[in-house]
This record gives structure tokens, sequence and C-alpha cells, in this order.
């Protein structure tokens, strides 16, 4: 139960960091239109390769370490050691980022205003409290000030003139959300000396670990990117709010990783493979079962809601998004794969070297497709590469893993999934009306696939009604 919890608490606050830009998409997708949002999308993209660079891969190393630290003093400094050094790199990143952007005169103010979010990373400490099983401080702190950033949008940003004030209050949101959360290290972090922090132990492991997150990452920066370059700065917006929607649904499904991974790390250190391999079933099966119905879903529904979403002017999303729709499913299971067994298991440089291929054939597929199929050839050539990924990885795990068993009855997903897009795909182009139809038709959806679920008796259902047994035991006949 404890891992449910945190479960939903760890995707709330993954939620949080995705939809707070997302709840004013319906607005500011009509203020700016179409050119201003693909101005934001594509300096954004640029930004976010520094930003990736500044991160280090600190977020999971400084996780990690923490959760294996328990003497207060060598928390303390560890905790130092790896902020230095996230402070560090972000300096490194900052200066390269507005030298850079320095030559490029017509974007030059929206590339500076984007740089802000560099700088938040320097005082992101969310890793700790994550180190420490404290979801809720940082999820709590973070939702008070992502709010108001959505209150400020909504009352300064008025007109398509306003773009360069947008992005300064959302990245100035996420430097006060980051802030807000030192108050609560008085209660953590006892005094060290500060001349005994070293922090070059650390910059191997963690830039191990950046390589593979920033393959991972990487991905839709570079179709935002290159759609700039090769399509229209248009192309790049159109992207960027279709793949924000995905990226929503894309959190729900590997926020689970997140969870699972420290019961997955404590297998793989006690050398037990076959405890591990039945959690991977588990990650896999659940993954699965979410990632399936949301793809379907999403892509039932998408002819009629990205119009009603983002208004005119912005009809392309939808081929967009049921192009892209079956990332969902792929993203999760190479997450799981990667995250939950390849890198527990120290393959993390053949984990990397494939998510690093599929960069390249991602870049590869774009400038093949895009001049042919525009946006819709960037979403094809990212579903392809990650279905290139996954296969790449079961091929290298086959040899120690049954991989049968992991989709052994995906068969009752799909077709759940098939049925439930049919009908909802059908009412969604026939009786969508206004956004209570749209509800509806989410909840139909749900129900549909869900019921299927239950009627096929797929692993998830059994799993969850062995859970909810459990929990109906009386302690003492427990014990």
């Amino acid at each position: 139960m404890k891992v449910i919890r945190n479960y939903f608490i760890n995707l709330g606050y993954q939620l949080l960091i995705l939809m707070a830009p997302l709840l004013t998409i319906p607005y500011v997708s009509r203020v700016l239109g179409p050119e201003n949002v693909g101005i934001n999308a594509y300096t954004n993209s640029v930004m976010t390769y520094l930003l990736i660079f500044a991160t280090f891969g600190l977020n999971m190393y400084g996780t990690n370490k923490i959760k294996q630290e328990t003497k207060a003093d060598r928390r303390a400094k560890l905790f130092w050691e790896i902020e230095l050094l996230q402070v560090l790199m972000v300096v490194i990143a900052l200066s390269l980022y507005m030298i850079l952007t320095s030559f490029a005169a017509r974007f030059r103010p929206y590339f500076w205003a984007q740089g802000i979010s560099i700088l938040a990373v320097a005082f992101d400490i969310s890793w700790y409290f994550t180190g420490t099983n404290e979801y809720r401080k940082t999820l709590f702190r973070n939702t008070i000030i992502r709010v108001l950033g959505i209150v400020f949008i909504l009352v300064l940003v008025k007109t398509s003139s306003d773009l360069l004030l947008y992005i300064l209050v959302t990245a100035l949101a996420g430097l006060l959300g980051n802030l807000s959360l030192w108050p609560a290290l008085k209660d953590h972090l006892v005094k060290i000396n500060m001349g005994t922090l070293i922090f070059l132990p650390h910059v191997k492991p963690a830039f191990l670990l950046l390589l593979p997150t920033v393959a991972s990452q990487i991905y839709l920066m570079i179709n935002r990117t290159l759609l700039g370059k090769l399509d229209a700065i248009s192309a790049s917006g159109y992207f960027d709010y279709g793949s924000k929607l995905v990226m929503v649904l894309i959190a729900m499904v590997t926020a689970l990783g997140y969870v699972m991974l420290p019961v997955a790390y404590k297998s793989a250190k006690k050398g037990n493979d076959a405890l591990l391999y039945e959690q991977l079933k588990t990650s896999m099966d659940i993954t699965t079962s979410l990632g399936t119905g949301l793809a379907f879903g999403i892509a039932a529904i998408a002819s009629q809601m990205s119009t009603w979403l983002l208004g005119s002017g912005y009809e392309p999303v939808t081929p967009l998004l049921m192009i892209i729709a079956p990332a969902v499913l792929l993203i999760g299971w190479s997450n799981v794969l990667g995250q939950q067994y390849m890198i527990l298991k120290r393959k993390t440089t053949v984990y990397t070297a494939i998510l690093w291929a599929g960069v390249v054939l991602n870049i590869s597929f774009d400038f093949l497709l895009i001049p042919w199929f525009g946006l819709n050839g960037a979403a094809m050539g990212l579903v392809i590469s990650e279905i290139i990924i996954v296969i790449w990885q079961l091929a290298v795990l086959q040899k120690e893993v049954a991989i049968g068993g992991l989709f052994a009855e995906i068969w009752k997903y799909l077709f759940s999934g098939v049925v439930m897009f049919g009908i909802v795909f059908y009412l969604n182009n026939t009786q969508f009306k206004n956004a209570h139809h749209l509800l509806l038709q989410i909840i139909l959806g749900i129900i549909i696939y869900g019921g299927l679920l239950i009627f096929f008796e797929t692993p998830i259902v059994r799993r969850a009604r062995q859970i909810l047994k459990d929990a109906m035991i009386e302690p003492e006949i427990r014990a």
C-alpha cells in the first residue's frame, strides 16, 4: 500500500510540473496565436538542451545517494557536495547559452527570458526530498507557486504582443517554485565543515546517468527545433502543444518507475534475479494496462479535443495526436526496461547506446520525413524511433529474461483498447457539441476499457483484487 501511495504522490508532483503550463493552453493559444506559440516552442527547445546539460543527471543521482545514506552528518555533506556541483554545472551551461543565443538577433529577448529556467536548476533540491520520501512537502510548496504562476499569466498576458511577458512569468514560476523548498532544509541538515566538501567523486557517476537522461528527453526537443528550421515556426508550436498533451499521459505511466525503483534496487543489490524479474513483470503489466488505455483514449478524442482546447488555427494538432499516441505506451515500456532492469543489472552503457542510437535515428527520420510530411513526419519519426528502441532493448535482454512472460496477455489490453477507441472515436466525430460531451466520452471510454479488462481477467485486475483482499485481512489474522 505504501508503494501505491507513493506512486500517486509522485504522480501528482510529475503532473504538477506538466500541468502548470498545460492548464493555461486554452487561454494562451488563443491570445498569442500559432506564430507566437511557435516562437515560444522553438526558443524553449533550444534552451532545454542547455537545461538538460545543467541538470547533469544529478536529480536521479542525488535521489539514489540520499536514499542510501541514513547518518545525518554524512547526508548533509552529501547534499552540499551534490548541490555545489549542480551550481557549477548551471554556471557553465548558462554561460554557454548566453554566448550562443547572443547571435540570434530575431529571437534574442525570448532566448534570454527562457534562460531563467536554466538558472532555476541551481536551486532545484526536489531530489533531496524525493530521496527522503517526503513527496508531500515538495508537492505542496510547488503547487502554491505554480498556481500563482497560472494566475499571473491570466492577469498579465492579454494580447499577442505579450509573448515575452508570458515566457518571463512561466520561467520565474519555476525559479520561485524551486526556491520555496529551501526553507524546509533547516529541519533536515546538520551543520558541517564546508571545507571538507569534495564534489569531484560525484562527477563521473552523475554523468553516466546524464547520458541516458539526455537521450530520453531530447526527442521532443529535437522535433520542435527541426520543425522550426525545416518546416515553419508555427509547426514547432503545433508539435509543442500536441507533445505536451501526450507528455502528461506519459508522466502517468512513467511515474511508476520512480516509485518501484527503490524496490527493484534492493532486489538487484541482493542478487535476487527471480524477484527482480517478477517486479519487472509487474511494472511492465501496469505500464501496458495504463499505456494502452491512455494511448487509444487520446487518439479517440483527438479529432475534437484539439480544436476545443486550442481554438481555431490549431487543426494540424489533431492528426499529430493520433500519430504520436503510441509513444505513450512505447516510452513507458522503454522506461521500465531501462530504469528497472538494464541500469540495475549494470547494463547502463548498452542502455545509453540504445537511447542515443534512437536519437540519431529520430534526427535522420526528421530530415527524411519532415520535408515530405511536415508536422506529421516529425510524429512518425518519433514513433518509429521508439519502436526500434524497445525492440533493441528486448533483443539485448532476451538471453537472460523470459520476454514472453512480459507480454503474455497483451492481446487482452490491445483488444480492449481497440474496442474502446472505436466507440469513443465514433461518438467524438458524430456527437461532440461541447465540453460536457467530451467529459462523458472520456468517462465512457474508461468504463468500456476497464470493464473489458475485468471481463478478460487481465493480470492488472488479478493484482488489484489481491491487493484489496490483503488490505481487508485483519492484522491478527495476518499475524
